[in-house]
C-alpha cells in the first residue's frame, strides 16, 4: 500500500508540475488588408518566444457590375519573437499556404486560380493588455500558380502583400 501512496504523490507532482500556469498559451485573432481581404489567425506557443502559426484566409469576396468571385486559402508557419522595447516586440518567421479563387464575368466566362505559396514573415506588434496584442506585418512570397478559364496556364510569382493589421487575443496558460 505504501508504495501506491508514494506512486500517488509522485504523480500528483509531476501532474501539479505539468499544469503550473505561468502566461498565454493560444492566441486567436482577426488580421485584416483591406475590408474586403481578412484573416482568421491563431497562434500556438510551443517554446520560449516560439509560436505556430494558423492562419485561415476567406476575404476577397467581389460582387460588381460585370464580375463576381471569391477567394479561400489556408497557410501553416512558425513565428519567432524578440522583445524590442517596452511591451514591443518584433516577429518575423515563415508559412507556406495554398490560396484558391474563382471569378466570374457576365458574359460568363469563368476563371479559377490555385496557388502555392512560400512566404516569411516580418512585423511589430505591441501587448496593449494582457490579454490583447495589436501588431503590423507584411508576407511577402513566392508561389507556383495555376489558371484556368478557356485553357490551363502556369506561372511562378513573387509577391510582396501590403501591410496587415491584426488584433489578437490571448488565453490559456503555458506549463512551466
Amino acid at each position: 500500500m505504501k508504495k501506491y501512496t508514494l506512486l500517488f504523490i509522485v504523480l500528483a507532482g509531476l501532474t501539479s508540475t505539468l499544469l503550473a500556469q505561468d502566461g498565454p498559451k493560444h492566441e486567436i485573432g482577426i488580421r485584416l488588408l483591406d475590408l474586403r481581404d481578412f484573416n482568421l489567425i491563431y497562434k500556438y506557443n510551443t517554446s520560449d518566444n516560439t509560436y505556430l502559426r494558423l492562419r485561415s484566409s476567406s476575404g476577397r469576396f467581389n460582387v460588381g457590375n460585370d464580375i463576381s468571385g471569391y477567394g479561400i486559402g489556408s497557410y501553416a508557419g512558425v513565428e519567432i519573437r524578440k522583445a524590442i522595447a517596452g511591451k514591443s516586440e518584433f516577429i518575423y518567421g515563415g508559412e507556406l499556404g495554398m490560396f484558391y479563387s474563382r471569378n466570374g464575368v457576365v458574359n460568363g466566362e469563368v476563371t479559377s486560380t490555385f496557388n502555392v505559396l512560400l512566404g516569411g514573415v516580418v512585423g511589430i506588434q505591441h501587448q496593449l493588455s494582457d490579454y490583447f496584442n495589436l501588431g503590423l506585418e507584411i508576407v511577402p512570397s513566392l508561389g507556383i500558380n495555376t489558371g484556368r478559364n478557356t485553357n490551363t496556364t502556369y506561372s511562378f510569382n513573387a509577391s510582396f502583400s501590403s501591410a496587415a493589421i491584426f488584433v489578437t487575443y490571448k488565453f490559456g496558460k503555458t506549463s512551466s
